[in-house]
This record gives structure tokens, C-alpha cells and sequence, in this order.
């Protein structure tokens, strides 16, 4: 297994679900940051995709610039 944490520092993923689940899956992701748009699709494109771990985040900080939520997570520490 790569240790990818030695590799960098504060590198920004922006990608679909299938990207998003293989950073997830390997437990390298440290903030989480969602953007809620207020637009009802009616279907979409899934976040994550098959078999995705649960992971408890904490709410970290959340504000609204046109009309989007933006909601920041860290991943909760025991």
C-alpha cells in the first residue's frame, strides 16, 4: 500500500463519485466539503458509489454564497 499522506499536503480532489470512493476507501481524506444546490434534479449522479465505508464526520464550519450551502466536514475524532 502507497503511503499517500507522505506523498503530499493539502492537495484538493474535485472529481465524481468513482474518484471520490477510491480516496475514501483507502481512508486518505481529512475534510469533506459539500456544496448543496438548490436545484431538484429528479436523478443524478450517486456521491460514492458500491460499498462505501461509513465514516462519522463533524461539522466544522458552513455558509451560504449564491444560494449554495456550503457545508465543511473533518472526519470525527474519538
Amino acid at each position: 500500500m502507497i503511503e499517500y499522506k507522505k506523498l503530499g499536503k493539502n492537495i484538493w480532489i474535485y472529481g465524481g463519485g468513482k474518484l471520490a470512493t477510491l480516496f475514501l476507501k483507502e481512508n486518505i481524506i481529512d475534510e469533506y466539503i459539500f456544496g448543496i444546490i438548490p436545484i431538484i434534479l429528479g436523478k443524478g449522479i450517486p456521491l460514492f458509489v458500491n460499498n462505501t465505508p461509513t465514516i462519522n464526520l463533524k461539522l466544522m464550519n458552513y455558509y451560504i454564497e449564491n444560494d449554495i450551502v456550503i457545508l465543511k466536514y473533518e472526519k470525527y475524532r474519538k
